[in-house]
């Protein structure tokens, strides 16, 4: 995900995900970017076509002078991905912990019968991805992405990337 920053605009050098949407990529002009959300892991960028995009670590102090000085706000949303993921983290929560999850994604139109079905549907690709990283802290969006790419039977099409960019997205209404 390197990027360069050039006066009103940036470019990915590299990125990830072959599914970005039509004419999203390079350059990327300040004002394609609604908002950018400095607490996610990466960073995260949404472009005014509602995507995601991601930002590396490496890269997000540069970023992040660069976007305040264009003008570009941030924000600190809940990270619906975040939640979603729990499960598939090397801890253990405790139930109370576990139904305020709950709660915060209901809370942001998410039911515990939909909660179900997406956590089953990335289950599989979720712990074999972290069976690799034993991550304990966070696993977001991105590695809900880069997870079906590099360890589901199942690769990354349009669709799913698609299914999981409205998932990401249901609470920035």
């Amino acid at each position: 995900m390197k990027i360069r920053l050039e006066g009103t605009h940036f470019i990915y050098l590299e990125y990830p995900f072959e599914h970005i949407g039509p004419g999203v990529l390079n350059p990327i002009a300040a004002t394609d970017i609604q908002e950018y959300l400095p607490n996610r892991k990466p960073m995260e960028l949404v472009t005014k076509t509602q995507e995601v995009l991601f930002i590396r670590e490496e890269d997000t102090p540069a970023w992040i002078a660069w976007g305040n000085s264009m003008g570009i706000p941030s924000s600190n949303r809940l990270d619906l991905w975040a939640l979603l993921n729990e499960p598939f983290l090397d801890t253990v929560f405790s139930q109370e912990k576990q139904e305020q999850s709950f709660a915060r994604l209901a809370e942001n139109g998410l039911d515990r019968k939909e909660v179900l079905g997406i956590r089953q549907k990335v289950q599989s690709q979720m712990l074999m991805y972290n069976t690799v990283l034993w991550e304990w802290v966070h696993l977001g969006h991105y590695d809900v992405l880069l997870s079906r790419k590099k360890y589901s039977l199942q690769r990354l099409s349009q669709s799913f990337y698609q299914w999981s960019m409205g998932i990401g997205l249901r609470n920035r209404v």
